[in-house]
């Protein structure tokens, strides 16, 4: 196997090293989803009434939410009917929604996610 191939670049590299770094900071993992995540994942001005807003728009075409996130690494979050509602939460429901659009699900038996992170 080609070695050279099956590592990460120079920028993932540094990109790993600067998480790392901040990681280690005093409000590194409890933070996390106010920090990193927001590279990847999420939108850093992202507030309580953007959530809110999407939510209900959400609703209003048609996609359910049935889950909850988690706390974890302090996104910013409402509650709505007892669930914890955050931007993650939300990107992931809308996502899901148009994939049941194209695709079967009930009758998928398996299927990969490549490059998932």
């Amino acid at each position: 196997m080609n070695t050279e191939l099956s590592q990460p670049s120079k920028t993932w590299k540094g990109l790993g090293t600067m998480h790392d770094s901040l990681l280690k900071e005093e409000a590194g993992w409890s933070n996390f989803r106010r920090t990193i995540a927001t590279r990847y994942f999420t939108d850093p001005d992202y507030s309580e009434d953007d959530i809110r807003y999407a939510y209900d728009y959400l609703l209003k075409n048609g996609v359910t939410i049935n889950e909850t996130d988690f706390l974890e690494g302090n996104p910013v979050h409402v509650r709505i009917d007892g669930k914890i509602i955050t931007q993650d939460l939300l990107i992931s429901a809308a996502e899901l929604a148009s994939m049941e659009k194209v695709i079967d699900f009930p009758n998928i038996k398996s299927f990969v996610e490549i490059g998932g992170g």
